[in-house]
């Protein structure tokens, strides 16, 4: 069966159908990536990438866009993402580790992560990232213990709320409502309580709060009337 045509919000921009009605993606034949590299092969469009950074960029003019790393990271993503004026949001030393292959600012690294280790942490001490995600309380206390060795700036840390937002994903993968296991509820108190005992750490500085209403969100529908 040959393909006649292809959606731009499922094939990368430079998708082209040939006459014989094979893809071409960047100029190079999907069909030449198989005979070189066999099945299955995640194939990465560069410039789709670029034209995707700077859309969202565009669209929220004025503000950070962050790229999700546990979406897929090596050293050419991240090094795109940064060229591309994006930060980087990493979940674990390992993610940090490629942010740091190509130089990444520290100051525009974001670690978040719901099951950070002693190790995560440490890496993201020693490499200064800008911001710190706090999930569960247990977090605070650990992350002021680190900080107070190490000399320099307050540590910036943003408190993961919930908001009692359901944002219409699929209820396994819906995190924003209070029937979840992680951040910090608004509608409990748990959310000032976290806050007062961030003000009360000397080497910690709340920077801020984060929230995350779930995955693969279709229907903006939700947050548009809350707006």
């Amino acid at each position: 069966m040959l393909i006649q045509k292809t959606s731009p919000s499922i094939w990368p921009i430079t998708t082209h159908v040939t006459r014989e009605g094979d893809l071409e993606i960047g100029g190079v034949a999907l069909t030449e990536i198989v005979r070189r590299f066999g099945t299955p092969v995640q194939v990465v469009d560069e410039a789709d990438v670029r034209e995707r950074c700077r859309a969202f960029r565009d669209a929220f003019w004025g503000g950070e866009v962050a790229y999700a790393g546990k979406a897929f990271l090596c050293r050419g993503m991240a090094r795109w993402v940064l060229e591309e004026g994006l930060s980087l949001d990493v979940c674990s030393a390992g993610e940090l580790a490629v942010a740091r292959a190509v130089g990444f600012p520290a100051e525009r690294i974001l670690l978040h992560g719901n099951g950070k280790t002693p190790e995560d942490l440490k890496a993201a001490f020693g490499y200064g990232v800008g911001r710190i995600v706090v999930d569960a309380a247990g977090e605070i206390s650990r992350l002021a213990v680190m900080a107070s060795g190490i000399p320099g700036p307050r540590q910036d840390v943003l408190l993961r709320v919930v908001p009692g937002v359901d944002g219409g994903a699929h209820p396994a993968l819906t995190t924003g409502t209070e029937e979840q296991q992680f951040g910090f509820s608004l509608a409990s108190g748990a959310a000032a309580e976290a806050a007062r005992r961030v003000l009360g750490q000397h080497r910690l500085r709340l920077a801020g709060l984060h929230c995350h209403l779930g995955s693969q969100i279709s229907d903006i529908t939700a947050c548009r009337s809350r707006a």
